[in-house]
């Protein structure tokens, strides 16, 4: 994993878990990181938008008992490549704080806006971490507010209308035809066998089946397989993704060989719904990380890296 260094905010991919899977770019061009001083409480700043120590802190927190919710208290020193399980959590966190920063810069620029309903909304939610959280919290060090908790979530639901404003476009060039998945049975037959298909073919249509028919021929079959878009060549998926359930295709011919197809599932239902939502998040995540690229290349970042570095998990 890229680090953030002392000098430059480097372009780095991370994933957060927000109620989707988001894949974010994060770079600012030639930005100096450096310690705001005129907030001694200030943990990130994008041009004059604010997130605080305790803010930061009580996302660390929820992370903190994210962790060591099934008994792992003792993570933090275990190493994840050249890094700890500590600082490996500390960057992500860093990163998800620095976007969800941004958000609040780039709301102004999109015109979007939190409502007062919406910062209720995101107060709630808030409230009903901040007893776990606090509970979670040894409280001397390092102490969290409510106030603080409120502000962060306002944040992060900024983050969740810029995303949705600026990947809206998005869903209307993802359709659930386009990402089906379907189940066939396929055979290929080399150009050379011209004849052989044909006989093929018409042993299939007279009521053979179809792996029978195959083996008799002298192919093997590919029987019963599952197919995702754009997993074949063009000619073939051309003809297998326009079948019906046990609709038996033509010869189809390519440049090389002949496939004979079989559709024994149209649209695999399950299959199909994860792969339009897995589709539809990843060309989300492609133009919100193009939009963000280049926001931040405009915009600067400050960073206080000194509270930062000295923070250790098992501390809090």
């Amino acid at each position: 994993m890229i680090s953030t260094r002392k000098n430059n905010f480097i372009l780095k991919i991370f994933s957060l878990s927000l109620g989707i899977l988001l894949l974010a770019s994060l770079l600012a061009g030639c930005s100096e990181i450096r310690i705001d001083t005129a907030s001694r409480d200030m943990l990130i700043l994008v041009d004059k938008e604010e997130l605080s120590t305790g803010e930061g802190i009580y996302r660390l927190l929820e992370q903190k008992l994210a962790y060591e919710g099934d008994g792992n208290a003792d993570i933090w020193s275990r190493k994840i490549g050249s890094e700890t399980m500590n600082d490996y959590v500390k960057e992500a966190v860093l990163e998800e704080l620095t976007l969800y920063t941004a958000s609040v810069v780039m709301a102004d620029e999109l015109g979007v806006y939190m409502t007062d309903e919406d910062k209720v909304s995101a107060s709630k939610q808030a409230e009903e971490t901040f007893t776990k959280v606090s509970a979670g919290s040894s409280g001397g060090k390092y102490p969290i507010s409510l106030d603080a908790a409120k502000e962060l979530y306002i944040k992060k639901a900024t983050y969740d209308k810029v995303y949705d404003a600026v990947t809206r476009d998005v869903n209307e060039s993802i359709t659930e035809n386009s990402t089906k998945v379907i189940c066939v049975d396929y055979v290929i037959i080399p150009a050379k066998d011209a004849q052989k298909a044909k006989d093929l073919y018409a042993a299939i249509q007279s009521g053979t089946s179809f792996e029978e028919a195959c083996s008799q021929a002298g192919y093997d079959p590919q029987m019963n397989q599952v197919l995702y878009p754009k997993t074949m060549n063009t000619v073939f998926e051309s003809v297998a993704f326009a079948l019906n359930d046990g609709e038996l295709s033509e010869i189809v011919e390519s440049k090389t060989e002949y496939y004979i197809i079989h559709c024994i599932d149209d649209k695999m239902l399950e299959e199909s719904a994860a792969n339009y939502n897995s589709t539809l998040a990843e060309a989300k995540n492609e133009k919100f990380n193009e939009y963000y690229i280049n926001f931040a290349k405009k915009h600067k970042l400050s960073v206080n890296q000194k509270f930062w570095k000295k923070i250790n998990l098992s501390e809090l």
